[in-house]
């Protein structure tokens, strides 16, 4: 069954947007990944037990990255590739994937407004138990894994396009 997961949103001040969303609205932060010069950058919060249901990462503000849909399986997720091709659409630069922040199985695709969206499945559970785990850092080189864990790189118009 298909659901709304997450949205990925970007703005220019990420940093306090996480500290508002865990210190006001009583969000765990799961998992960041952090720049080269060791300063976080990109943040995956949760108020529910799946990893994140809202993430921040640079760009220009009041900006939407994506919205990811969550389906049942990896099989799932290459039936509605399947439905995506056959009707046209046109999926992200990588095709399936898998991130590794979150452990999930991925597809990108645009619909007709140009938003970015996303098709996901297995992500791990996080603990509602507000700061019960340590977040996960994704620092120097484990960065583009973090990303794209299969291919460890990251194309540039990942984070720059945004609507």
């Amino acid at each position: 069954m298909t659901h709304l997961d997450h949205t990925l949103l970007a703005g220019n001040d990420c940093d306090k947007t996480a500290k508002f969303l865990q210190e006001v609205l009583d969000f765990n932060l799961t998992e960041c990944i952090h720049g080269p010069d060791g300063s976080p950058f990109a943040f995956f919060l949760t108020v529910s037990n799946t990893i994140h249901n809202v993430a921040f990462a640079p760009g220009p503000p009041n900006s939407l990255h994506h919205i990811a849909f969550y389906v049942s399986d990896r099989a799932d997720v290459i039936r509605r590739v399947d439905m995506l091709k056959h009707r046209k659409v046109a999926t992200f630069d990588y095709g399936i994937s898998r991130h590794g922040v979150a452990g999930v199985t991925t597809v990108y695709f645009h619909d007709p407004s140009g938003n970015r969206n996303e098709f996901q499945c297995g992500v791990y559970e996080a603990s509602v138990v507000r700061n019960k785990i340590p977040p996960i850092i994704w620092a120097g080189e484990n960065i583009p894994r973090g990303v794209f864990y299969y291919e460890s790189a990251v194309l540039a118009n990942f984070f720059e396009v945004v609507t």
